[in-house]
């Protein structure tokens, strides 16, 4: 094995573990979610209907979340006028 084989060889090992380890963190935030698509969650700032889940993992963080992506709604639980959308961490949850 020369050096080039190596190098090959250890950065093919690195990338096989980068994406073992992103399988381990999505699995561990899904199967702790509790939430599904069309579920109404509230925040510090407000609540949201959900339409998209996403796995993350959050700097300063041991374990993975999930975020929430949706359609923001007025405190009577209806869509905003100007139809505004945003995210909410699964951590910021009331």
């Amino acid at each position: 094995m020369n050096k080039e084989d190596y190098d090959k060889a250890m950065a093919d090992a690195e990338e096989r573990a980068l994406k073992e380890i992103l399988m381990i963190q999505k699995t561990y935030a899904m199967s702790n979610n509790p939430y599904d698509v069309g579920d109404i969650i509230e925040d510090h700032i407000g609540y949201i209907r959900i339409e998209n889940i996403s796995p993350t993992k959050i700097m300063g963080s041991k374990y993975p979340c999930c975020i929430y992506n949706g359609l923001e709604l007025t405190k009577k639980l209806e869509p905003r006028k100007d139809g505004r959308k945003r995210r909410v961490y699964q951590d910021n949850i009331k």
